[in-house]
């Protein structure tokens, strides 16, 4: 009985001791929980041919992942260019907008083979027989193209016949001025004008052809060429305008061509080489210092037609010894015969009516004069300085002569004695 009694208090307190244990327990147990995740937050951003990452948290702070496919590439197109003849082309090609990643590489196309029309391709290159860089302005008519220098460097110009089918018809005013390097010129057939100072002041130009369609050639076309030795002047040309070939002095010869009209004031001053030139039938004026400072030049025939010769036409032409005047001409205009010193002698032409202002000034030699009746005025100075010249034959009675002179100075004290048809008259 004492044993059962004691079994009795030990499972009691088993029971009680495991009631207690089992309360503390429950207390501990956490009831179920559902996680709420937040918004997806990028944490390795994808590239185009790259994953990326993402991951949301729930507030008990579990988190989850996952992956961001890659973005693939943004294709822009990479245009093809045609191959031409002046540089490669390309195939079309890709690439990334983003990465710039090359998806289809483009392939060098083969630049074409030049294709020449009248010197020309049409990329502007040349077949390299006519000179490259050379600009063209089209003519106020549209018929054609006026030339000048551009950007070209040669110094042998060649210039071509056509440009982009049409003629050169013009060498353009001031085209080649002062440029420093040019030695040659072709100018081709089909220009007719050389403009206004088109190759002023080139200094060492030496040569210049001009073709047969050329007709005229402007004022100071060719003034100061110092080098200037060969030009070959084209029967199609009616005119040489005023100073075309001042100051040329290397110039020894040159042949007008018949049927040219007008050889312009100081055309030819100062070519101090030149010994001969031709003054064509054609020819009716001979201009204001057509000739001046032709230092060279020995003898000259002005044709028949002439039928006036301007002032100072052959003044200081050192080396003038004879000329021959036509029977149309009235007057030795001012300066005619200005400082020719190589005149000796001269027998003034029937005809002529007037003696001008200083006409024979500083003829150093002149020693023989001989004056026809036809004269009836004799100006200031008109054998001024003239040394040797002592006595003057006229062919007229003294009376003529008296009415001639009437009061002008014109000998400045060396003539002493006139020969006249009727006697002498003596200069005290």
């Amino acid at each position: 009985m004492k044993k059962v009694l004691i079994v009795c208090m030990l499972l009691t307190a088993f029971a009680l001791a495991f009631a207690s244990c089992d309360e503390s327990a429950l207390e501990n147990i956490v009831p179920n929980h559902t996680h709420q995740f937040g918004e997806w937050k990028t944490v390795l951003a994808p590239t185009c041919t790259e994953t990326g990452r993402e991951e949301r948290a729930c507030e008990c702070g579990e988190k989850e992942s996952q992956q961001i496919a890659a973005l693939g590439h943004t294709e822009v197109i990479d245009a093809a260019k045609e191959a031409t003849c002046a540089e490669d082309g390309l195939t079309e090609g890709k690439h990334c907008g983003v990465c710039n990643e090359v998806i289809m590489p483009q392939e060098t196309l083969k630049a074409k083979e030049h294709v020449f029309v009248d010197h020309f391709c049409e990329c502007g290159a040349t077949d390299g027989t006519v000179s490259a860089g050379l600009l063209y302005e089209l003519t106020e008519d549209g018929q054609g193209y006026a030339v000048s220098i551009g950007t070209c460097t040669d110094t042998e110009i060649v210039i071509p016949q056509m440009y982009k089918g049409l003629p050169i018809t013009a060498v353009k005013a001031k085209a080649f001025m002062q440029n420093q390097t040019i030695t040659s010129v072709v100018i081709p057939e089909g220009v007719t004008v050389i403009e206004g100072r088109a190759f002023y002041q080139c200094e060492a130009l030496e040569s210049v052809t001009i073709p047969d369609s050329v007709t005229t050639i402007e004022v100071m076309a060719f003034k100061r060429c110092y080098s200037l030795v060969s030009v070959t002047l084209p029967d199609s040309l009616t005119e040489i305008s005023d100073s075309v070939f001042c100051d040329c002095v290397k110039i020894t010869s040159l042949t007008l061509p018949e049927g040219i009209k007008r050889l312009g004031s100081s055309a030819f001053a100062n070519c101090s080489r030149l010994e001969s030139i031709n003054i064509p039938d054609s020819i009716t004026v001979i201009e204001p210092r057509l000739f001046e400072g032709c230092s060279s030049l020995k003898s000259i025939i002005i044709p028949d037609g002439v039928t006036l010769i301007m002032d100072s036409a052959f003044c200081d032409c050192l080396s003038l010894e004879s000329i021959t005047i036509p029977s149309g001409i009235t007057s030795i205009g001012v300066g005619m015969f200005e400082g020719c010193s190589s005149i000796t002698s001269f027998i003034v032409p029937e005809g002529i009516t007037l003696i001008d202002l200083n006409a024979f000034l500083g003829c150093g030699n002149l020693k023989e004069l001989v004056i026809p009746s036809s004269v009836t005025e004799i100006r200031d100075g008109a054998f001024g300085s003239c040394p040797y010249l002592t006595d003057i034959t006229f062919k007229g009675t003294k009376e003529q002569w008296i009415a001639a002179i009437g009061d002008y100075n014109w000998y400045y004290h060396t003539v002493s004695v006139i020969h006249c048809i009727d006697g002498d008259i003596t200069i005290e």
